[in-house]
């Protein structure tokens, strides 16, 4: 039912679909590195303590960034970015523990933020920390909206950065399908599918939106056009970070052979051998990626 493993985290928990059942979270680690700016000395002798905690927070060292935020905590100016980053840091640490007290921890950090006191950039940031803490407490579709707030017009976001927090969003919306009813579910898959597709008009290389147009044209049983689909955002990983490129091809092929292949072969009703039907659509595919692989 589902075509990536279930360990997201915040780099982005991008899914995949089932036309009976629907999306699942994916293999992406999901921190959102490289969001926090690096500070800068606040005299020539001393060095800015959130400085050392971003550091350990892009490695992901979660307790090692709560204790080297701490001393800002006591900055004047400071304290709201270094809330901002013990929240931040703590819901990872929940990810990994599971345990409520991290994810209050954090809520109750992020809740004592002051925005007043943060950058456009860093309050962009607070905002994905507010959806990130919903979706971590099954309120998927509020995060959904909090996560449509991030990436709204004029959101201080880098391209990558923009990409996760769309996975996000899909993510999210996702999961809040999973518990409406099918027709519901298929309006919420077609909005999914035109946010990708107009992602794509105006970034072709975003991972993100090439996976998800072809899962969310699966989640409406548009079996033919998830297939086509596949096949349009495999050619254009080639268009995407390296990085990306590589996970948005291995979350396709495991789309591809777990989805959509399965429900082409469900829906020939004068195939005698299934076996060979199966076989011969694995071979187109494994052509499409030879064909399309440097």
């Amino acid at each position: 039912m589902t075509y990536r493993d279930q360990n997201v985290s915040l780099q982005g928990p991008r899914t995949a679909c089932h036309a009976g059942g629907g999306l699942r979270g994916r293999a992406l680690s999901l921190t959102l590195v490289a969001w926090v700016v690096l500070g800068v000395a606040t005299t020539a002798q001393t060095v800015d303590p959130l400085v050392e905690a971003r550091a350990f927070y892009n490695r992901g060292d979660w307790a090692r960034a709560v204790d080297a935020a701490a001393p800002a905590l006591q900055l004047p100016g400071r304290q709201s970015e270094a809330l901002l980053l013990v929240g931040r840091a703590t819901l990872e640490r929940f990810r990994e523990t599971a345990d409520p007290a991290d994810l209050m921890r954090a809520r109750e950090a992020l809740r004592a933020v002051d925005p007043e006191q943060l950058s456009s950039r860093h309050r962009a940031e607070l905002i994905v920390g507010f959806a990130e803490a919903l979706y971590l407490d099954a309120a998927y579709r509020p995060a959904a909206e909090l996560f449509d707030a991030a990436l709204g017009e004029g959101a201080d976001l880098a391209p990558a950065d923009r990409d996760r927090v769309l996975d996000w969003w899909a993510t999210a919306f996702d999961r809040f399908a999973q518990t409406r009813d099918a027709d519901e579910r298929s309006r919420i898959y077609a909005v999914i599918a035109e946010r990708m597709t107009a992602e794509l008009r105006h970034s072709p290389g975003s991972a993100t939106a090439a996976y998800w147009r072809a899962a969310a044209a699966l989640a409406r049983s548009e079996v033919d056009l998830a297939w086509h689909l596949a096949i349009a955002g495999w050619v254009q990983g080639a268009l995407a970070p390296a990085n990306h490129a590589a996970t948005l091809r291995s979350d396709l092929d495991r789309l591809v052979r777990q989805g959509i292949i399965p429900e082409r072969l469900e829906r020939l009703s004068n195939v005698s051998d299934v076996d060979e039907a199966r076989d011969g659509m694995l071979a187109e595919w494994d052509l499409v990626k030879r064909k399309w692989t440097r």
